[in-house]
């Protein structure tokens, strides 16, 4: 069976004309798509880390504030929770420098430590 030239134009247009800028628009749709969740997931990981951080900061606050006794291991890990923030650091460091441990026990020396190495890490970092 041979094609006639009218068939042989009316399969290229079909191809050319119909079924290949589908398929164009079907991969450019699918990219704009990807790209959007995308974005649309760093915004939602930023906003939950700002309502993680100001979460951990105010009950850091409450837990220092209280009037109990020192808590060594608490408050050692509040200020290491405080590396997991790095685009934060300079409300973090902030924070850190109003701490004055005074004590000799334990975990008032662990504490201080952890403190000062919160602190290297955090002005080790680069500018974002």
């Amino acid at each position: 069976m041979v094609m006639t030239a009218f068939e042989w134009a009316a399969a290229g247009l079909i191809l050319f004309g119909m079924v290949l800028p589908f398929w164009i628009m079907v991969i450019v749709t699918v990219s704009f798509v990807r790209q959007a969740n995308a974005k649309a997931k760093q915004e939602l990981a930023r906003r939950s880390s700002a309502h993680d951080y100001a979460k951990l900061t105010t009950e850091f606050g409450k837990f220092v504030s209280s009037g109990q006794r020192f808590n060594g291991p608490g408050a050692v890990a509040y200020v290491r929770e405080l590396k997991s923030f790095p685009e934060y650091r300079d409300t973090t460091l902030l924070l850190l420098e109003e701490f004055n441990v005074s004590g000799t026990g334990k975990f008032d020396q662990v504490f201080r430590n952890e403190l000062k190495e919160v602190e290297i890490y955090l002005l080790g970092l680069d500018n974002d």
